[in-house]
């Protein structure tokens, strides 16, 4: 059984790669219809697999692991420089570690986390997208571990194991296990919305109107087409506890999507855009919602300025 850790930096302790064990091969013939069937039933996973391969191995990409069984660990923010994936959040820190089961179970140690938002996402990227941790359901107050294996791991069926505090079957023999942590803290809640650049547009919500969270939320631009942060001199694509927001005197706020800072917006609440032919993509994002509270907000719509 392999253990590998992230510190408390965000930094892996790399697991050791296994042996692979020799198998006999039967060849079996195929006809060109049953050929034709099966790339059609397969590529699909194929090409699943093909995402996890490009974070755990591909050497150009800035959030590769560096191989199955270890741990890629961000320690800044997301910038418009970030375009191995559409649509990154500019809120938590991304940790990634990409699993691979098939040779034996796989142990993650998790270090205990100071921060008002951690998730652990675990996705083989065949529709299954399970949180089993999240600083909502009381964890990362403590060191844990966690233990990955699938139906398919020789050698283990999913019985208990001293010293681990949890074990997870996994859908897949390759998996991504992603952590979003909240370096300081912020606000949660989304919202998406087809913009025109050639036009300024705002969002306004009064204090009764704020998003219903438990953590915090975030309004983040992006270029519709492509999903990512639109390049700008104040590398400000987000409005939020992180990125910095200001509310007015009775508890609400006011978010400008603008080429120019409008007069008396606050630097916090301005998103700048550029003059050109491209749409626009606001997301909202809530992190740890009142559920009970959600169930009667409505969210806010962004208005062209006249």
């Amino acid at each position: 059984m392999k253990y590998f850790a992230l510190s408390l930096a965000l930094a892996a302790c790399l697991a050791a790669p296994g042996a692979v064990s020799a198998q006999s091969v039967e060849t079996i013939e195929l006809t060109d219809a049953q050929m034709e069937e099966l790339v059609r039933r397969s590529y699909q996973y194929v090409a699943m697999f093909n995402v996890n391969n490009k974070v755990a191995l591909d050497p150009d990409n800035p959030m590769t692991s560096g191989g199955y069984n270890r741990v890629f660990a961000s320690t800044d923010l997301a910038d418009h420089t970030l375009q191995v994936i559409a649509r990154p959040n500019n809120d938590t820190l991304y940790v990634a570690a990409m699993i691979d089961v098939t040779e034996e179970p796989i142990v993650l140690e998790m270090p205990a986390f100071d921060s008002t938002y951690v998730s652990l996402m675990v996705t083989g990227y065949d529709h299954y997208v399970n949180i089993p941790m999240s600083t909502t359901k009381g964890d990362f107050d403590e060191p844990a571990n966690i233990l990955f294996y699938s139906e398919r791991t020789p050698g283990y069926e999913g019985e208990p194991v001293e010293g681990v505090d949890m074990v997870m079957e996994l859908t897949g023999d390759f998996v991504g296990a992603v952590f979003r942590v909240m370096p300081h803290a912020a606000e949660p809640e989304r919202l998406k919305r087809n913009l025109a650049a050639m036009h300024d547009y705002e969002i306004v919500m009064t204090a009764e109107e704020m998003p219903p969270v438990n953590a915090f939320w975030s309004t983040t631009l992006y270029e519709n087409e492509t999903g990512f942060f639109i390049p700008n001199d104040r590398f400000k694509y987000s409005v939020g506890e992180n990125a910095g927001y200001k509310l007015d005197g009775d508890g609400g706020i006011r978010i400008v999507i603008a080429a120019e800072q409008p007069e008396g917006v606050p630097d916090e609440n301005w998103l700048p855009i550029n003059r050109a032919d491209m749409d626009l993509d606001i997301i909202m994002r809530l992190y740890a919602p009142d559920l009970e509270r959600y169930k009667s907000w409505t969210a806010p719509k962004a208005k062209k300025i006249q």
